[in-house]
């Protein structure tokens, strides 16, 4: 592995441990005996979409040459989410009302964040990144880190208002099979 893979790979293992649940960070354990790829998907903002299918084809040629292909692969993505509290409401704790509830823990505070997460509207920054998110091939799971604090106001990848509404930028971790990434290449590359 190379030094800047190991140090994307550090990085993701410290955000799960913070951001990921469970299932996830099994999943992510698991891969430590498994031939695995990282994709990280810094497409330029706002390059235009022509150039998606071509990028994918070659990805997909050279992925088919490979003499021992992954059996998993991590996928890392932009994307922006609208801005939103979860709410810690009776219905969210089992319906016990706030004044009997005792005080949650990191566990329970991580499982209703990333609950919100899953309901909450989403700006793909890149559009093939969607179609990912919409395939049933294969197995994939993931989990999504705020990074509104770590980019700078003058980014392109800052908070994004649109409607009235601001919507943060975050990173996707997805681990997927084999199954699954080939998948996502041929529709993506078929798609454009």
């Amino acid at each position: 592995m190379t030094k800047y893979a190991k140090g994307v790979m550090d990085y993701v293992e410290k955000r799960a441990q913070k951001y990921a649940l469970s299932d996830f960070r099994s999943a992510y354990d698991s891969l430590q005996t498994k031939r695995t790829g990282l994709f990280v998907n810094e497409r330029m903002l706002n390059f235009p979409t022509q150039i998606i299918s071509p990028s994918f084809k070659s990805l997909r040629s050279d992925y088919d040459k490979l003499k021992k292909p992954f059996q998993n692969l991590i996928y890392v993505h932009k994307l922006r989410v609208a801005d939103s509290k979860p709410a810690v409401t009776a219905e969210s704790n089992g319906g016990i009302p706030a004044k009997k509830r005792r005080k949650m823990g990191k566990a329970e505070k991580k499982r209703l964040t990333q609950k919100a997460l899953s309901t909450a509207e989403i700006i793909y920054d890149n559009v093939e990144d969607e179609i990912l998110m919409q395939l049933n091939e294969g197995e994939a799971c993931h989990f999504d880190i705020p990074v509104h604090t770590e980019i700078d106001g003058s980014s392109k990848f800052h908070t994004l208002v649109k409607d009235g509404k601001s919507f943060k930028p975050f990173r996707r971790i997805v681990i997927m099979d084999n199954q699954r990434f080939k998948a996502f290449l041929d529709h993506v590359s078929t798609s454009f």
